[in-house]
Parts: structure tokens; sequence; C-alpha cells
């Protein structure tokens, strides 16, 4: 019931462990400030759209936090359905990382080709 006030499928998520830490973090993350939302995307290492209003970069961490909740397929499924390229059996952090890629890779930064993203 908690995850469908989130709007979250508990079927997608890795386990009910996994939806109990996703909701308490969720609850947390509701109005954060300047600082801890700039600090969310770097920890994770996303590119954070300062082009964006602060609801909408809210909005992308809401989404970046549930995909690292959800299951290893449903992960997969949602690479694919941004149409990123796999390769083989791709864990969970390298999936996040092909997701993060893609938010540098608007500003034309190549960061698969980067030892670091951390600044």
């Amino acid at each position: 019931e908690r995850c469908e006030r989130q709007g979250v499928e508990l079927s997608r998520l890795e386990s009910e462990k996994a939806a109990e830490e996703l909701l308490a973090i969720l609850e947390k993350m509701e109005k954060p400030n300047d600082i801890d939302l700039r600090s969310a995307f770097k920890k994770r290492g996303f590119a954070m759209n300062f082009r964006q209003s602060r609801d909408e970069n809210v909005q992308e961490l809401r989404q970046i936090v549930i995909w690292e909740h959800l299951s290893l397929s449903e992960l997969r499924a949602v690479c694919k359905s941004r149409n990123l390229v796999l390769q083989g059996g791709f864990r969970r952090p390298e999936l996040m990382q092909v997701l993060a890629s893609e938010t540098w890779a608007k500003y034309h930064i190549p960061v698969s080709k980067l030892s670091s993203v951390s600044i």
C-alpha cells in the first residue's frame, strides 16, 4: 500500500527489504535542500540538469533511486527501453553506470572514457 502511494509497483522491486529501503529513502527526500539534491546526484554519478526546475530534478532523482531498487531484470528492461547498449551479463553497478553515462552524454561528456566522475 505504501509503495502504491509512492507510485512504485512492488512486483518490480528486488525484494520486500528493497521496498522498505526505497520507501524510507523516498520519504526522506520529499523536500531536499539544494545542497542535498546536488550531493545525491553526485553520489550516484548522475549529471544534474541545471536547466530544469528544482522539482524536475527532484523527480529525476526519485526515478534514479527507484532504479537502484528494481530487480535486475526490471533494471535491464529500463536500459533497453532507453535504447542503451548492454553487453553480456551486466550487473546492477554496470547498469546504473550505463544510465548515469546517459545523463552526462547530454552534455557531450563521455564519462565511460574517464577514470571517475568524482570532482
